[in-house]
Order: structure tokens, then C-alpha cells, then sequence
């Protein structure tokens, strides 16, 4: 039985496809994630472990820049890391030693206790607070929700339109103040390509974020920015 390592960009797409959508991935979630030629620019986006002519173990990679030093550095963020076929023990250490040929670094945020097991053998650097949630509640119902988890009985949240009254009212403003645009708008190029602002940082420049949230299927994004600057200082991405 053969078996051996691949880079994504020589795996048939359905051949991924048929794999993620064995994870709860659809098509068209897998095609937007790894094959936008336009994003990819020849970088490589995963590894996958091949036997007998099926995937059975897969990481893929999210490319993104560091600046570190004065220099760009090639980096990735790690995602999809799974081994289906339990015939390959060690397979997924593997993988991950596939990744690190390629990229300078590697980047891998949550994951499950297995992952983080193998992680936590492998990282150069740990940070375990890395992560960060911020929760503002827009409507009513999430308050409401929130009460009945504590007091199940009371029916808090029954009356539909009382869930959808807004946590606090919007202010006036002047009917130029705010351009609203559908997507993600051109005028965030002057915000996300700024200029040296420290030693060592990730760049997340205008196509990795047009990308990454204007042409991902489940997302719907607006951009908002103030009329009167040509380039402005600062922008919502909603």
C-alpha cells in the first residue's frame, strides 16, 4: 500500500472537497478557502497525506506577512488539521513538519486536546491568552437569553419583537457624515497598509482581507468611513 506526503497544489480539488466535506465542510466552502488562485499567488496552501490514492490526513495553511527586524517573513496560519485514516499514527506531527519546510512561521490559535498536545510539543512560543472574544449585545434578545439560561421557567425571551429592540438608540447624524459601502471597500487601503509601526507584526494587507471576508460565502460585510477624508484614518468592517 502506498503512502506518502503532497502539497495541496498537486491534489485533484474534488479529491480535498470529498475529504472536508467528510469534516461538515461544504464544496463551497472548501473551493473560496484553498482555491482562489488570485489569493493563493503560488503560495502553497496545505499538505495532505496520500494512501493508495486517497487523502487520508490533511493540513491546510492561511498565508498571511510578518514584519520582523526590518524584513517581510513568509507565515501562515494553520487550519482543517485532521487524520481520518487512523493507519497513520504520526501522521499529524508530519504534517505539521510539512508546513514548517515551507513557511519561516507557523501560527495556530484554539483547536481541540490533541491538537493542543502536539502543539504544545512543537512551538517555539506559547501564548496562552492569546486568544480574545470581545461580545457587545446589539439587541434585547440577548439579555433576555441570557436570563433564561439562569432562571429556565421564566419565559424571558417569548415575545419575538421585544428580542429585537436595540440595546441603545443611534444618534443623530448628518446625512453625508457616513459613506456605507457594500463589501470591502477600496478605502481601507490606506488603513490596512500603514507604514513601519514596530519591530514585529503581522500584515494583513487589503487582498488577504477582501479575501478573507468579502468573498467568503457565509459572510455579508459593509464598510463604513467618513466622507470627508480622501484617505481615511479610520474605517468599520462590519
Amino acid at each position: 500500500m502506498s503512502a506518502g506526503f503532497q502539497p495541496l497544489s498537486s491534489i485533484d480539488p474534488a479529491a480535498l472537497i470529498e475529504y472536508l466535506g467528510r469534516e461538515g465542510n461544504s464544496a463551497e466552502i472548501v473551493q473560496w478557502k484553498y482555491f482562489d488562485s488570485r489569493f493563493n499567488a503560488n503560495r502553497e496552501r496545505g499538505y495532505a497525506w496520500v494512501k493508495d490514492g486517497r487523502i487520508g490526513g490533511f493540513i491546510g495553511l492561511i498565508p498571511f506577512q510578518v514584519w520582523i527586524n526590518g524584513r517581510i517573513a513568509e507565515a501562515a496560519w494553520t487550519c482543517d488539521w485532521s487524520v481520518q485514516d487512523q493507519s497513520g499514527r504520526g501522521t499529524g506531527i508530519l504534517l505539521i513538519r510539512q508546513a514548517q519546510e515551507k513557511y519561516e512561521f507557523l501560527t495556530q490559535l484554539g483547536g481541540n486536546d490533541a491538537t493542543q498536545r502536539i502543539i504544545s510539543r512543537l512551538a517555539a512560543i506559547t501564548v496562552n491568552d492569546a486568544g480574545m472574544r470581545f461580545y457587545l449585545p446589539l439587541r434585547l434578545g440577548a439579555i433576555l437569553r441570557l436570563a433564561r439560561r439562569l432562571l429556565p421557567k421564566v419565559p424571558f425571551d417569548a415575545v419575538n419583537i421585544v428580542n429585537r429592540l436595540p440595546m441603545r438608540l443611534p444618534r443623530k447624524r448628518t446625512p453625508n457624515e457616513i459613506i456605507v459601502e457594500p463589501g470591502v471597500s477600496e478605502a481601507l487601503i490606506a488603513i490596512l497598509e500603514p507604514e513601519e509601526h514596530g519591530e514585529m507584526y503581522s500584515r494583513y494587507d487589503f487582498e488577504y482581507v477582501r479575501w478573507q471576508v468579502g468573498e467568503c460565502p457565509w459572510l455579508f460585510s459593509e464598510t463604513c468611513y467618513i466622507a470627508a477624508d480622501s484617505k481615511p484614518r479610520a474605517a468599520a468592517l462590519i
